[in-house]
Order: C-alpha cells, then structure tokens, then sequence
C-alpha cells in the first residue's frame, strides 16, 4: 500500500491523536506527497492553539509514527524556521485533501543550514573569548565548543555541492572528515592542539565563506 493511501486510511486516527494532545489541524508537507520520492519519514505540520504550551510535541510524534509504522517529524505551525516558511507553506496539504505530487519536491533551502553554521561558530568563538587562553583546559568550556565543532561540520555536510563548490578554498572534505577525529575525541582520545588548531586557523575563513553564500544566494530556494 503506498503510504499517501495509508495516511488517508488513518486519518481520524491521526486527528483524533492530535486532538487528545490538545493540536488542530494537522498538515503534511516533504518527499511523502511526491511522487519520484522514496520518503524515508513523513513530515507534519500541527496548529497549537493560543495559550498551549506546546507541550505533547515530541509524543504526539512518536506514538504517530507508530500509527504510521514509518518516522513522524512534527513541525509546530507557529514555529516554522522563517527561512524554510515559504517551502513548507507552499507544498502543506491538509489531511482531507492530500494528493501525491508528481516529480520531486521543491528544493532546500540551503541557506538554513548556513545560518546554523554561523551561530555554531558564534557560540565556539564565544565560549573560546569568555575562558581564555586555556579554554580546553576546562572540561565544561571544551565539551561545548566540541558539541558546537560538529554541528559546524554536520550543518557542513547538507550543503548541496554547488554551494560547496561556489567556495573552493574551504576544504570541505577535510572538514567532513574532522567529524570523525571529533568522534573519537569524544571516546577519550582528545587532541588539544588539533582542535585548537581548527578553532583558530579554520573557522574565520569559514566564517567569511558563509557570509559571502548569504550574500550569493540570498533568501532564494531554486539551489
């Protein structure tokens, strides 16, 4: 059974789940309206009434993609990251009315995963100024600006080659590659002078590669 025809089947299920977590209508948006995708989980949209602390997001999920038998990704409508609001809005099909897509969906917005980029190595550099000169020297300093180097280098990873390519001279290979020497840091074997190194020498050069991607390819999703 395709999986478009399965959510109509339980779609009262569905509303009826949502509706015991106190959400409204719910919406479903991604690569399981479309039909050359092969979606790996699906993605909904749920309203949160005003005044609803939010509260049931990650249940609701969870005991939906057991509904489902396949991952539930749950997006709060009032919450939507503004650079992928235009995206989302644009494919969101209420649950009475879905109806597969022909081709692909629309394409990402890459632009998210720069931003985040960014604030990750805001916070590294942040956390780096605030302790000092020894900041690896203090476990609690060193974790954080660990956890933050990888989302740097996971974030990293998602950008489509094109942007990738659009900044030659930031080894992107090398740095996907850190991931793992990161890892493995993390497992006891914790190098000071590399990460050092890649705190230092790495991340204003990556900085500006990002900037200059803003300014590129600006609030656009055709990349």
């Amino acid at each position: 059974m395709a999986l478009i025809d399965d959510i109509r089947i339980k779609k009262s299920a569905l509303e009826a789940l949502a509706a015991r977590y106190g959400f409204g209508d719910i919406r479903i948006f991604g690569s399981a309206l479309y039909a050359e995708e092969d979606p790996k989980d699906i993605d909904l949209l749920v309203d949160v009434p005003l005044g609803h602390n939010g509260l049931g997001i990650v249940q609701f999920g969870e005991e939906a993609s057991e509904l489902l038998h396949i991952k539930v990704d749950v997006v709060r409508a009032d919450r939507i990251y503004p650079p992928l609001e235009k995206n989302i809005l644009s494919q969101a099909q209420f649950l009475e009315e879905i109806r597969l897509m022909p081709g692909k969906k629309p394409p990402k917005n890459y632009m998210v995963y720069v931003d985040h980029m960014l604030e990750y190595i805001g916070n590294i550099r942040r956390y780096a100024e605030q302790a000092g000169s020894g900041y690896f020297e203090n476990d609690m300093v060193k974790e954080a600006i660990l956890f933050n180097l990888e989302k740097v280098i996971e974030n990293g990873k998602k950008l489509s080659d094109e942007w990738k390519a659009s900044e030659s001279s930031i080894d992107w290979k090398a740095m996907a590659g850190f991931r793992d020497i990161l890892v493995h840091d993390y497992e006891g074997r914790f190098d000071p002078d590399v990460a050092k190194a890649v705190v230092e020498k790495e991340l204003e050069p990556l900085k500006a590669a990002l900037q200059r991607m803003k300014v590129r390819y600006g609030e656009s999703n055709d990349h």
